[in-house]
């Protein structure tokens, strides 16, 4: 779900404009089209745009960017990024009535009530039940309650969708509900004690949004009730790690919230072993979509040596762990989110073009697995930047020679 649709109506308005303009070429565009596409007199146009240059000068005053509008024919934007446009965005979030009270509805419901959310937040009982109706609309059309594609509980299927959203919004800026900070900080430091692990920059925020939607789930008696770890997996250290987990969290975990937490650890490749340690049901699915990519991936046209083992099996490896990750804690790109984007790539490499679109053709087909467009947009990223990052150049059969003729001197 896009954490846009949960601003106020007008944020909302002013963040659409400035989505438009960061992801167009030019960084600038016609009026004439928003005008038709947003539906927006020049007047009211105007108005939004001098409200959005406020809150730019507010958010980073020391950088300048604002959307200039002199030219009433075209919007032009300067000294803007995507940056700037997510703390944009996390900004509108925080002003939002709407998720605050979705976050009453998903982490607080069975710890307080309305009434003393409501008078905590100083908000009016009309706006309360608003918000709630606006969000339960909002989660049905959004499909927010979706079967997960690997696991049917229920409240893992919450807990992916919330871990998704609050990473979409909060990646790379801060951290959310920095009250249980704390808690946190310790659960990370025995982490990496008890386990020697050193987690890299993009784990280090996964995980810490991960364990607040975790922890704050089962605080709300929320309760996982599955595993999707296989039968038996055990690791050192585990009981060292579970009682410390325990002192941080000060209650004592159920054996599937543990197994829960292990599961994490194993698909972000913060533990070894994920295609041996999770649940059937997860890697059977996983090792037979990669060994279908694999013959889809045809090293006759594409490596200049096709029995290039090494090559390969790194090939080989990156897909699966990526559709392991897929079915279990996935966390959609966002950078790249349209298939619009993806002309560049199919300029530029082809052939991995070429074999990732038949791959997704063929899952497409598949009846036991239903993907959605987002999933289309996602996984055809995920799979180009594995190949462009595992296949090196030295081993790609179509190079690019470059002839520079200095005959004419210095014309």
């Amino acid at each position: 779900m896009n954490f846009s649709v949960l601003f106020e109506k007008e944020d909302y308005l002013k963040f659409n404009l400035l989505t438009r303009l960061t992801s167009s070429v030019g960084k600038s565009l016609a009026t004439e089209d928003i005008y038709s596409e947003i539906d927006l007199s020049q007047y009211r146009l105007e108005q939004v745009i001098n409200e959005l240059n406020q809150d730019l000068s507010l958010i980073e005053p020391s950088r300048q960017s604002f959307v200039d509008f002199s030219d009433k024919a075209m919007l032009q934007i300067t000294n803007l990024n995507s940056a700037l446009l997510q703390k944009v965005g996390l900004h509108y979030i925080k002003n939002s009535t709407t998720f605050l009270v979705l976050q009453y509805m998903f982490f607080f419901d069975k710890q307080m009530t309305k009434t003393e959310y409501r008078d905590q937040y100083h908000l009016g009982k009309t706006t309360f039940y608003k918000a709630e109706a606006k969000i339960r609309a909002l989660l049905n059309e959004n499909d927010f309650y979706a079967e997960a594609k690997a696991n049917k509980d229920f409240e893992y299927k919450v807990r992916l969708q919330l871990f998704q959203l609050y990473y979409q919004i909060y990646n790379g800026l801060e951290n959310p509900f920095p009250e249980i900070d704390e808690v946190i900080n310790d659960l990370t430091k025995h982490l990496k004690k008890e386990l020697c692990v050193e987690l890299k920059p993009t784990q280090l925020t996964k995980f810490s949004i991960f364990s607040r939607v975790w922890l704050l789930r089962m605080n709300n008696t929320n309760l996982i009730s599955t595993s999707l770890l296989a039968k038996g997996v055990t690791y050192p250290k585990t009981k060292e790690l579970n009682e410390l987990m325990e002192q941080d969290l000060k209650a004592k975990l159920p054996t599937p919230e543990i197994e829960y937490f292990y599961a994490f650890l194993l698909s972000e490749g913060i533990l070894p072993g994920a295609a041996e340690k999770l649940s059937d049901d997860v890697t059977s699915l996983s090792i037979s979509l990669t060994n279908y990519f694999m013959e889809t991936f045809d090293s006759n046209i594409i490596l200049l040596d096709n029995n290039d083992v090494a090559v390969l099996q790194m090939i080989e490896n990156e897909i699966l762990n990526l559709n392991l990750q897929f079915f279990t804690f996935y966390n959609e790109p966002s950078t790249f989110i349209s298939l619009d984007q993806a002309k560049f790539f199919e300029q530029t490499y082809p052939l991995f073009d070429l074999v990732i679109n038949k791959f997704i053709d063929h899952l497409k087909k598949e009846q036991k697995l239903k993907l959605s467009q987002n999933d289309v947009i996602n996984l055809y990223f995920s799979y180009m930047f594995i190949m462009i990052t595992a296949i090196p150049q030295k081993a790609v059969r179509n190079k690019v020679y470059i002839c520079v003729d200095f005959s004419q001197g210095v014309l």
